[in-house]
């Protein structure tokens, strides 16, 4: 309604939350280009800003799930694995036997606590064969370890929370 008025003329608007009263000053035309010429470029822009909000919602949503506060460390555990970690291709696949080695003689010792649950050798050998890997480096400092551990566990608790929501029924996977 407002487009087809001239310059000069009034309106008046009211709904249950405001009352407006609208005059025309100037009319201006501009040039733009027909939607079908720019129809690709708003859709790739639209996508941009909801692929953006999407994940640093999820990247929030993730953080939450595993504090940095709720954790805590055994320095002996991680010292352990940092020293696995600087033997030549211990996460290309080197990893297995050495840890299978530890939890055969019963060394299934505790690498981190946090509310909720533990990362133990055995829980720590499930993430790097289920859920990440480091990649294969002898550069590998404490630090590294520390962070592998906790990006693996909200990684794990992610997908155990969207197979809870059935979100897993409609992905592709080389296991079905």
């Amino acid at each position: 309604m407002i487009f087809q008025l001239g310059v000069g003329q009034v309106r008046i608007l009211e709904s249950k939350n405001a009352f407006l009263i609208i005059k025309i000053e100037s009319i201006k035309s501009l040039d733009i280009e027909p939607f079908a010429q720019k129809k690709d470029e708003i859709k790739k822009n639209i996508k941009d800003a909801v692929m953006n909000k999407a994940l640093k919602e999820f990247d929030e949503e993730k953080q939450e799930l595993l504090e940095k506060d709720e954790i805590t460390w055994n320095k002996n555990g991680v010292d352990q694995v940092l020293k696995w970690s600087k033997k030549d291709n211990f996460y290309d696949g080197k990893y297995k036997s050495i840890i299978k080695d530890e939890l055969d003689d019963g060394n299934n010792f505790t690498i981190m606590t946090f509310t909720g649950g533990k990362v133990d050798l055995k829980e720590f050998y499930r993430l790097l064969e289920n859920v990440l890997i480091l990649p294969n480096t002898t550069n590998v400092k404490k630090q590294d370890i520390k962070n592998f551990i906790v990006e693996a566990v909200r990684t794990d608790l992610i997908v155990k929370k969207a197979k809870k929501l059935n979100l897993d029924e409609n992905v592709l996977s080389i296991h079905t």
